[in-house]
């Protein structure tokens, strides 16, 4: 091991400010549904651009949650992307709805958006896309816009990956991913390996007053306490000298749905966390600087990289890379493995969802996007996180080009 401790692709960060805010609301009234979850959907809210936020239990139940509010349903198609986690496909078949895949860019990993005008006009029943923003790196939203609005096509940004991301448009006003500027919901997850985490947990992001209420209800078993919203008048009141006291038991089950609710401690770690959300990016970018310059130098341009338009800000949420593995004997897992010895970790993302058994009984055929087979068979994400140094990513290309010449002999 060349570490003393094993060095993961991806870990989170947690100080004394993290615990010391998870430690006080344990120690008050509240430990769920209390006001410790709102502030944090404001600050959120406040962080990415968006009028509201919904915080729940985990990034999944926010993608399924997009789709019960956007109405997605039975027979309906929605497009989304193969190279991202499992969890963007199921939630549309959770729904009962049918899944289109599309093909990626290689420069990005994302969506290529020259292909989506296409597969909509040839699929009559596509009413949403969960456009996933891979790695942090922002999808052209305008230009993903202007396509669904012509096609009359809902959109779920799949953020994430970018929370912290942002696009320019026009080179003028600049935009974050969960502003909801050119959508009309974001989901984010807070995951230990995202940019912020609070343990398990994600968030909904919206511009509707409509879709934020409803949301609200389907987080909580599909229940208001929203007097404005109650249906039942007699039931919410009790007449008295011929005027109406409120009932302060009155709640109303108004849909069906299930319990994402998140914990007020967990949204404490979230404001938490939140508040160092600068310093992590800036300490991911110079990682990434690192890396960049380290690629260039050590390796005679055998290992390649992703290409990030100028007018984007991101992220970096990961750092993959480029090689052919092909010419190596014992392809990536070698090259994985050698790495583990030097106690260094290594990721794939991802492996192509329709290659899954799910998937391909699904769809009963072969399904082979070029783009994303070729991704697929060449990518590998390198260590990147707060806790490391920034001498790190040289001594981790070097061993990584070294392990690549000789696994060639």
């Amino acid at each position: 091991m060349i570490y003393k401790e094993f060095l993961p692709y991806n870990k989170q960060f947690i100080d004394a400010s993290d615990v010391k805010a998870v430690v006080k609301v344990l120690q008050s009234d509240f430990l769920t549904t209390g006001p410790e979850c709102l502030n944090f959907e404001i600050n959120f809210a406040r962080y990415v651009g968006s009028k509201y936020a919904v915080a729940v239990n985990n990034g999944t139940s926010a993608l399924y949650l997009s789709m019960l509010a956007l109405g997605i349903q039975k027979n309906d198609k929605v497009i989304t992307s193969p190279n991202t986690f499992v969890a963007d496909a199921n939630v549309i078949r959770l729904v009962r709805a049918d899944v289109l895949f599309s093909d990626i860019e290689l420069d990005t990993g994302n969506l290529d958006l020259d292909l989506i005008e296409s597969l909509i006009k040839k699929n009559k029943k596509v009413k949403a896309i969960i456009a996933v923003h891979f790695a942090g790196y922002p999808i052209d939203m305008k230009r993903l816009r202007a396509i669904c609005k012509r096609l009359n096509i809902l959109i779920v940004e799949d953020g994430c990956h970018a929370l912290g991301s942002s696009y320019k448009i026009d080179r003028k006003k600049k935009y974050r991913v969960g502003s909801c500027k050119y959508s009309d919901l974001t989901t984010f997850s807070f995951h230990p390996i995202k940019n912020i985490t609070t343990g398990e947990g994600g968030a909904i992001t919206t511009n509707s007053k409509r879709l934020y209420n409803l949301l609200l209800q389907l987080r909580n078993h599909g229940i208001t306490r929203n007097k404005e919203l109650f249906k039942n008048k007699l039931l919410s009141s009790t007449k008295y000298k011929e005027k109406n006291i409120e009932n302060e038991w009155y709640y109303e089950s108004q849909l069906l749905s299930e319990n994402f609710r998140i914990t007020d401690f967990q949204c404490a770690l979230g404001n938490s966390q939140l508040k160092k959300l600068n310093k992590f990016i800036i300490k991911r970018k110079n990682l990434v600087d690192q890396y960049i310059i380290n690629l260039r130098n050590e390796t005679n341009n055998e290992i390649g990289f992703f290409k990030y338009h100028s007018t984007n800000d991101t992220a970096f949420h990961l750092f993959c890379i480029k090689i052919d593995f092909s010419k190596i004997h014992g392809g990536r897992a070698r090259i994985m493995n050698l790495l583990k010895k030097d106690g260094i970790g290594s990721q794939l993302h991802y492996i192509p969802i329709y290659k899954f058994p799910y998937y391909q009984n699904y769809f009963k055929k072969k399904i082979i996007l070029n783009n994303t087979e070729k991704h697929y068979q060449t990518t590998l994400s390198l260590p990147l996180h707060y806790a490391m140094t920034l001498d790190m990513p040289k001594f981790i290309i070097k061993r990584l080009y070294k392990h690549i010449t000789e696994s060639k002999k």
